[in-house]
C-alpha cells in the first residue's frame, strides 16, 4: 500500500536538494557541505517525490507519489511524472510529462523512480490502479513507458498490468533495472504464491521479468523470477531496487523476514535460463532492522545498504528500537 511505510505530512514541503563534496565520511563534525534548494513542489506540481535520474543535456526527470491537477481518490492526487530543466541561474525549470488519473486503464501512485533505455524512452510503475477492481484500493498497479515525441510530448503505454487476484505480483514499490537486451526486472511487495498477510495486502512479493515484444506491435511478457515465502528462512515484502551485476545476477533486500524476522539481502543467481535465490543476510536487530534503501557495489564487489531503523542507536519511533545502521556485505 501507498504509503504504509514512511507517513505522508500533510502541509510539509519537499524539495530537490543540491548538496556539494563532503569532506570525511567517517566524521560527521567536519562536513563541509553547502545545500541549495532547486525546486519545490507545492503539490499541484507534484508530492512525495521518489527520486531523479540525470539524461545526458543535465535535465532531471522522476516521479511524485501522489500531488498532480487532477481527481483522484484522495486529495492528494494520484501522481505524475515529471522533468526539471535548469535554466541558468533562474534556477530550474518543471515540466510535468505525464498526470495519473482514475481512470480504469490507468495506473496510480508512481512508485521508485525512472530508467532510461538507449533510445531516451522512460519506464516506470505504479504501485496502484491498472485492471478493473484495481482503481482504489492503492494495489495492483502497471509497468509504464513515456516516449517522447518530436514536438516534446510524451505518449503513454501501459507495458503490464498487474493482476487483481496478485499472482503476478500486487503492488511494486521501487524501481526497475534494465538489462544490456531491453529486459526489464522489478519487485511487487505483495502477490505471489506466499502465505504472508499483513492487514493491508496479501502475499510475501516477487521478482519478476518483464521482457519486450519479438516483433513488432506484440506485448511485453512477464515471467516471475521468484516468489518469496513465508517460512522461517526467506525474506518477504521486497521494496527495493533491485541490482544487476555483469554476470546478470540480481541483488535486493526484503523489508522483513530472514532468519532475525527482521529483513534479508538476497541474491537471484542466473544460470542457464533458471534462478535460484541466495540469503546473503538476514538482520537480527543489533544490526539493523527493515532493509530497503538499495544497494550498491564497490570496485571489490562489496554491497552497501542502509536500514530504516535498528542498530545501536538510542532512537525508538514506531515501536522499532535504533536509528537505523549503513551496512556492508562482502562477498
Amino acid at each position: 500500500m501507498l504509503s504504509y511505510k514512511v507517513p505522508v505530512l500533510a502541509g510539509v514541503a519537499f524539495a530537490l536538494l543540491a548538496l556539494a563534496p563532503l569532506g570525511s565520511a567517517r566524521d560527521i563534525n567536519t562536513i563541509g557541505a553547502t545545500e541549495k534548494v532547486v525546486f519545490n513542489f507545492d503539490g499541484s506540481d507534484g508530492f512525495e517525490p521518489t527520486g531523479v535520474i540525470f539524461d545526458a543535456a543535465g535535465n532531471l526527470y522522476g516521479t511524485t507519489t501522489m500531488g498532480s491537477k487532477k481527481g483522484c481518490y484522495d486529495q492528494f492526487g494520484c501522481g505524475l511524472v515529471f522533468e526539471l530543466m535548469p535554466n541558468g541561474k533562474v534556477g530550474w525549470t518543471e515540466k510535468i510529462l505525464y498526470e495519473f488519473g482514475p481512470d480504469s486503464n490507468d495506473g496510480i501512485y508512481p512508485n521508485g523512480g525512472l530508467v532510461f533505455d538507449t533510445a531516451g524512452n522512460l519506464y516506470g510503475l505504479t504501485s496502484g490502479g491498472g485492471q478493473q477492481g484495481c482503481t482504489s484500493d492503492g494495489l495492483c498497479g502497471t509497468v509504464f513507458k513515456l516516449t517522447p515525441t518530436a514536438h516534446g510530448r510524451w505518449i503513454k503505454q501501459v507495458l503490464h498490468y498487474f493482476d487483481a487476484n496478485g499472482k503476478d505480483g500486487n503492488d511494486p514499490t521501487a524501481g526497475l533495472v534494465m538489462d544490456a537486451h531491453g529486459n526489464l526486472y522489478g519487485t511487487t511487495y505483495y502477490g505471489g504464491t506466499g502465505s504472508c498477510s499483513d492487514g493491508n495486502g496479501v502475499g510475501c512479493g516477487t521478482v519478476f521479468e518483464l521482457s519486450p515484444p519479438t516483433r513488432k506491435g506484440g506485448k511485453w511478457t512477464e515471467t516471475i523470477l521468484y516468489s518469496f515465502q513465508n517460512n522461517a528462512t526467506d525474506g518477504i515484502w521486497p521494496d527495493a531496487t533491485l541490482l544487476l551485476d555483469a554476470s546478470g545476477n540480481l541483488y535486493g533486500e526484503n523489508w522483513g523476514g530472514g532468519s532475525g524476522g527482521n529483513g534479508t539481502v538476497f541474491e537471484l543467481v542466473r544460470k542457464k535460463g533458471t534462478w535460484t535465490e541466495r540469503i546473503l543476510h538476514s538482520f537480527s536487530g543489533k544490526d539493523g532492522v527493515n532493509p530497503g534503501a538499495g544497494l550498491v557495489f564497490d570496485a571489490d564487489g562489496d554491497l552497501y545498504s542502509t536500514t530504516s531503523s535498528g542498530g545501536t542507536g538510542g532512537c525508538s519511533i514506531g515501536g522499532y528500537p535504533g536509528c537505523g545502521t549503513v551496512f556492508k556485505i562482502r562477498p
